[in-house]
């Protein structure tokens, strides 16, 4: 950590979750199941944010063929972009300052 007193405020929001479910109507998992949720408490003045970043790290998710995913933040979607294959890290960063709201932002991780 360092120290500027010149600098803009910067808040990090830092979570851990775990999307090792994979959605299968056979096996009786569904999708909504298949979903990890990571809020991020607080509220914050969308006009004093200058720019907002989401970035999921997961290993595994080819985001080929059979294996589609699908990275929501708050009411947006985004579909097959961890594409890093099934034995590599894959790595999403995406610039979300439009897409931000007062209270309740979260995003969500799903595997079908």
């Amino acid at each position: 950590m360092s120290e500027n007193e010149t600098a803009p405020l910067k808040t990090v929001w830092l979570n851990e979750g775990c999307d090792a479910i994979i959605a299968d109507e056979v096996a009786g998992i569904t999708a909504e199941q298949a979903t990890t949720t990571v809020p991020f408490p607080g509220n914050i003045s969308t006009a004093e944010v200058t720019s907002a970043d989401l970035t999921i790290i997961s290993t595994a998710a080819t985001g080929k063929g059979d294996d589609a995913h699908r990275v929501f933040f708050n009411d947006w979607e985004f579909y097959n972009v961890l594409t890093g294959g099934s034995s590599g890290i894959s790595i999403f960063s995406k610039a979300v300052t439009p897409f931000l709201v007062t209270t309740a932002n979260s995003a969500r991780c799903r595997v079908h």
